[in-house]
């Protein structure tokens, strides 16, 4: 079985013309056809974009899109890039941060390993919603503290 992307049309159409035998058939090919084309439209609508800005001695991080397997490796390398460089206090805003999976919460890990290895925090701040329940069910919130607004997360690195 192939992926679909959502650009590829003539795919499409030739998973409709499966189903139809399938449904024939008795089979219920349809629904799995629509998981893989939802998640391929998801992906499509959320895209990771990372951007910083700097206040006072604190670099802020703001995420939004989607961390996951597919993002993760460019997501990755960047906050390795941050980690690294000349900034000892991070705050990670994931305000708009729609979804987030084990391949995106490896790579908040490794920004926080890497910043620990330098005397230096990684702190996280506005995880709404699933965002929030992914760092609460994995056990996040006992390695890495997580801040409600931005202003809390700031008083905390005084």
């Amino acid at each position: 079985m192939r992926l679909l992307f959502i650009d590829e049309t003539e795919p499409l159409l030739a998973y409709q013309r499966n189903d139809a035998r399938a449904a024939q058939n008795g089979f219920a090919a349809k629904s799995k056809v629509r998981s893989v084309v939802s998640a391929g439209r998801y992906t499509q609508e959320a895209p990771m974009k990372i951007e910083t800005r700097k206040i006072h001695d604190v670099l802020v991080v703001d995420m939004s899109g989607s961390l996951d397997s597919t993002s993760s490796g460019e997501a990755g390398d960047r906050i390795v890039n941050i980690a690294q460089g000349e900034h000892k206090r991070v705050l990670l805003n994931l305000a708009e941060l729609e979804y987030v999976s084990s391949a995106g919460l490896r790579v908040i890990l490794r920004g926080a390993k890497l910043l620990q290895g330098k005397r230096g925090e990684l702190k996280i701040c506005n995880a709404k919603g699933p965002i929030m329940d992914v760092l609460e069910t994995s056990g996040f919130k006992s390695l890495i503290k997580v801040y409600d607004t931005e202003q809390e997360a700031f008083s905390a690195f005084l």
